[in-house]
C-alpha cells in the first residue's frame, strides 16, 4: 500500500498508519528539510522498523500521483477553525490532488498526549509573511501552514 504523508511522521503516527493498514506499506513523506537533524533522526527509527520511505518535495506531488498508484493521504492537523484545519504545508495540494484523483484525504489531529504531536505551538501567523532577502527587489512569501476546507476531508482520526 502506498500512502503519502505531508510531513515527516512519527513512530506512534506510523504504528496509527500500520493498525490501519497492515505492515505492508510504503510511505512517500514531503520534506523539503531532508539533511535537518530532526528529520534524519526520525527517518533513521522509521528505517530501524523497517518501514519503506520515499522522500519527496512538495512540489513532486502532482508527478506521484501521475506516477505512482497512491493509496491514501495522511497529514496532522494543528487546529481547527470552523469550517477550515490548519495544517502543515503542502497539505492543501494533496488535498486537492486527492480529489483529482479520487483519493482518501485523512487528518490526523496533533495532540501532545497522542504521540503524534510534531510541534509545541499552534502556528500564530497561518498566511505566510514577506521575507526580506539582500537583494533589495527580490521578495517572497513563505507559507508555513496550509488552510484546508472540512468538506475535502474524508476523516478526521483522533
Amino acid at each position: 500500500m502506498n500512502i503519502l504523508c505531508t510531513s515527516i511522521p512519527t513512530i506512534n503516527f506510523v504504528e496509527l498508519l500500520i493498525n490501519r493498514h497492515g505492515e505492508d506499506i510504503t510511505l512517500f513523506v514531503t520534506e523539503l528539510r531532508p539533511f535537518e537533524e530532526s528529520v534524519s533522526a526520525s527517518l533513521r527509527e522509521l528505517e530501524e522498523r523497517k518501514i519503506s520511505v520515499v522522500l519527496i518535495t512538495d512540489n513532486m506531488m502532482g508527478a506521484l500521483f501521475q506516477s505512482y498508484e497512491i493509496d491514501s493521504v495522511y497529514s496532522v492537523f494543528m487546529k481547527q477553525e470552523s469550517e477550515t484545519y490548519i495544517c502543515p504545508a503542502g497539505a492543501h495540494m494533496a488535498a486537492l490532488l486527492c480529489e483529482e484523483f479520487q483519493k482518501a484525504f485523512y487528518l490526523v489531529t496533533l495532540r501532545s498526549d497522542s504521540g503524534l504531536y510534531l510541534s509545541k505551538s499552534a502556528p500564530e501567523n497561518f498566511f505566510g509573511r514577506s521575507i526580506a532577502t539582500a537583494l533589495e527587489n527580490v521578495h517572497f512569501i513563505e507559507y508555513k501552514w496550509d488552510i484546508v476546507e472540512k468538506s475535502m476531508v474524508s476523516e478526521v482520526l483522533e
